[in-house]
């Protein structure tokens, strides 16, 4: 899907150590995603820190990507 041009949303599921995505996350370019929470009582800034632990990004870098990824996408 990534390779087609679509855009990935990532949630709390990150945060489980025994997902799936777990496995693909290192494979998922940055420019490709979007970071969320929907209802989930689980901060963003959690999942933003599982994504950068896991991306081995600085909380700066990854907020600039993720803002670039919206200016693509909502412009």
């Amino acid at each position: 899907m990534v390779q087609n041009g679509c855009v990935i949303s990532i949630g709390t599921a990150i945060l489980n150590p025994k997902s799936i995505l777990n496995t693909y996350i290192s494979a998922i370019d940055l420019d490709s995603i979007f970071l969320e929470t929907d209802d989930s009582t689980i901060s963003i800034k959690t999942v933003y820190d599982q994504i950068k632990f896991l991306k081995s990004i600085e909380l700066e870098s990854l907020i600039s990507i993720l803002q670039n990824n919206f200016n693509k996408t909502f412009r």
